[in-house]
């Protein structure tokens, strides 16, 4: 069976800034600023992230270097395995929209291509250094990931080559801690309607650089991502189990929180979600990604 995630609407929001933006911000000589945050486990990710991405800004080479002889690993490590860990898992609407035809079913072909999706192809791992006991990956294995991921939504299409590096220390069979760098850069976007083409022209490529931190514990992983997308300041994004098997995602925009909701097992929204506009918070209702009455979750 097929493994596929939902896109929520805040999702669809920084997809858009994500997009959207100008000059690199890893330019600007000054390290910035981390957002703080309650939770102590996020507060060690975030650091460990920023020094991830630290450790990249000062490289002075090919810091992804990987030995194109050596594509085995020794012991048996499916790409299916690799690919959860890495969270390289297409949306629910994994289906990429075509451009609407002028027939009777031309309503429900555009009603599709409003939908927001992303999908990957072509990811290839390269195996750089892994130990095994017991037919099982255990201590501390690095490799290299590449591929292709598309996106689209009913005002862009998105085509962006990704390349990465990843430590994890593992014990027999899974993840304990892992880091990651990836590099992502995308080529022109084509806009798909008119209100899209009156966008200020996109630079024909876009660097984002992220560095993620993530601790596991019982296999439900915290992590902490920042992005280097372009504006004056990075982006974070803090994720963490809580209660009733949900996880907590936060996002903040420099050091500004943005929003905060909590997610069910499906990916759906469960539970309270607050955005935060002008300082204030405006606070919504979910059950398994359903509206429902804000007083049931202030009870």
């Amino acid at each position: 069976m097929k493994i596929a995630r939902p896109v929520s609407k805040i999702s669809v929001v920084i997809l858009s800034m994500l997009f959207y933006v100008g000059s690199p911000a890893w330019a600007q000589d000054k390290t910035p600023t981390l957002p703080a945050v309650k939770s102590t486990i996020s507060s060690t990710l975030l650091k460990e992230a920023d020094a991830g991405y630290q450790r990249y800004a000062a490289y002075n080479g090919n810091y992804f270097t990987f030995d194109p002889a050596r594509q085995s690993w020794p012991c048996d490590v499916s790409q299916k395995q690799l690919r959860e860990w890495m969270d390289i898992i297409d949306s629910a609407d994994s289906q990429k929209p075509t451009k609407p035809k002028h027939t009777k079913s031309s309503s429900t072909a555009a009603a599709a291509s409003s939908k927001f999706g992303y999908s990957y192809e072509n990811v290839v791992f390269h195996p750089v250094a892994a130990t095994c006991k017991n037919g099982k990956l255990d201590g501390n294995v690095e490799f290299v990931y590449e591929g292709t991921r598309k996106a689209w939504g009913p005002t862009y299409q998105k085509t962006s080559h990704e390349l990465a590096k990843v430590t994890m220390r593992m014990a027999d069979g899974h993840p304990v801690h892992m880091l990651e760098l990836k590099k992502s850069v995308s080529g022109d976007q084509a806009s798909n309607n008119q209100a899209a083409n009156q966008k200020p022209a996109m630079p024909s490529d876009t660097v984002n650089i992220r560095s993620t931190a993530a601790q596991y514990n019982h296999r439900r992983a915290s992590t902490a991502t920042i992005v280097m997308a372009g504006g004056p300041n990075p982006m974070y994004f803090l994720k963490r189990p809580v209660a009733h098997h949900r996880v907590e995602k936060a996002f903040y925009a420099g050091t500004t929180l943005m929003s905060i909701e909590t997610q069910d097992k499906a990916g759906l929204k469960d539970g309270l979600a607050l955005t935060y506009k002008d300082g204030q918070a405006i606070k919504t209702c979910f059950k398994h990604g359903r509206q429902i009455d804000l007083k049931s979750c202030n009870g």
